[in-house]
């Protein structure tokens, strides 16, 4: 998959579970939703970085 794609996929995938979280206005889905962007952003972060050394 393009590094292009795969941001807009990610970008797409924040903004759909935000809005969900957003609606649902459960605390603890809040804490839940953040830690899972930041593994989600940090592994693609790290991916891609892996892609581009090879």
């Amino acid at each position: 998959m393009d590094d292009t794609h795969a941001v807009g996929a990610l970008a797409a995938l924040f903004c759909v579970t935000l809005f969900v979280v957003y609606r649902l206005e459960d605390p603890v889905l809040w804490v839940v939703w953040a830690v899972a962007m930041v593994a989600l952003a940090g592994g693609a972060l790290v991916a891609m970085n892996r892609g581009d050394s090879s």
